[in-house]
C-alpha cells in the first residue's frame, strides 16, 4: 500500500497548538487608543454642544466609531465604549452619557 499525502491528525494538533498559542501571547500587544473615560465624558460633551450651540451636526472619530450628534444635539447611533475601569453608553436619541 502507497503513503498517503496529507496531514496526520497529530501534525494538524500540533499546528493549531502553535497557532493557538502565538495568538494567546499577542493578545497584550494588541492596543487600543489611550483614552481616559474622563477625556470621552469632555468630548463628547463639548461636541454636543457645540453642535446645539452652531445648530450644525458635528463629528468626531473615536476607538473606530463615528459618534456625530446633529444640529439639536441628538446622536444618530447608540454605542458603548469600553474603558479600563469602567464603561459609557451613549444612549439613543438625546446623547446621554450613562456610567456603568
Amino acid at each position: 500500500m502507497q503513503g498517503k499525502q496529507g496531514f496526520t491528525m497529530l501534525e494538524l494538533l500540533i499546528c493549531m497548538y502553535i497557532v493557538c498559542s502565538l495568538s494567546v501571547l499577542m493578545i497584550p500587544w494588541i492596543h487600543r487608543p489611550d483614552f481616559s473615560d474622563k477625556y470621552f465624558v469632555l468630548e463628547a460633551l463639548s461636541l454636543q454642544s457645540k453642535a446645539m450651540s452652531t445648530q450644525e451636526g458635528q463629528s468626531l472619530w473615536m476607538d473606530g466609531f463615528e459618534l456625530s450628534y446633529n444640529a439639536s444635539g441628538n446622536i444618530s447611533q447608540a454605542h458603548t465604549f469600553i474603558f479600563d475601569k469602567n464603561e459609557i453608553d451613549i444612549q439613543l436619541g438625546w446623547g446621554r452619557l450613562v456610567e456603568k
